[in-house]
């Protein structure tokens, strides 16, 4: 019995660790920042006394995951067509994950979460800007993580890899063998050619 507690236990240890060594997927990520806006563009619309708006945001491929958010928030009601008395307009100027060379280690990649959103909110009387939000989160994750935190139905959690930078050694060696390689071959092909 205490064989069978032993295996489980340590079953449960290696499989938690497991889980805990995967870094977040980009969505997640993502999702994160959108709703830090959101609850920053509500703090704002809420201390204007706005309690209800109508909502339109720029095109971005991400705005879901904005819009969503939004509609998270319970101090304000959002609408998607419009109010006589009061529009909001958010612009996504940026909304992504990128990735960066690392450069203490070839085998990993610095992520970075990146928003910001401004908009303008207007009403009968006034109109008025909605501060800017900005925000980013920066992790290393392994490049063979990479497939893992991307979800291929979703093209903003996609971002372009950095190469790997060549080592001094790979610089040097490759052309020589290629050199190499290339010499001997017209070499074997004169002397069979010759015989």
């Amino acid at each position: 019995m205490m064989y069978l507690c032993t295996i489980i236990f340590l079953s449960f240890c290696s499989l938690q660790s497991s889980i805990c060594n995967t870094p977040i997927n980009n969505y997640d990520g993502l999702q994160g920042l959108a709703k830090q806006s959101a609850q920053s563009i509500s703090k704002f619309l809420t201390d204007s006394k706005i309690d209800s708006c109508s909502l339109r945001l720029s095109n971005h491929p991400a705005q879901v995951l904005l819009k969503s958010a939004l509609a998270e928030q319970t101090s304000i009601q959002f609408y998607t067509e419009e109010i006589k008395n009061n529009k909001v307009e958010i612009e996504i100027a940026d909304f992504a994950v990128r990735y960066f060379r690392y450069s203490d280690s070839q085998d990993s990649v610095v992520r970075e979460f990146v928003i910001r959103t401004n908009g303008i909110l207007s009403t009968k009387e006034l109109l008025k800007s909605i501060p800017e939000f900005t925000a980013n989160v920066r992790d290393t994750i392994a490049r063979k993580d990479i497939v893992r935190v991307e979800s291929p139905e979703y093209i903003y959690t996609k971002a372009i890899i950095p190469t790997e930078e060549k080592s001094l050694l790979s610089e040097i060696a490759e052309p020589i063998v290629l050199f190499t390689v290339a010499a001997i071959s017209v070499l074997l092909l004169f002397t069979i050619r010759s015989q």
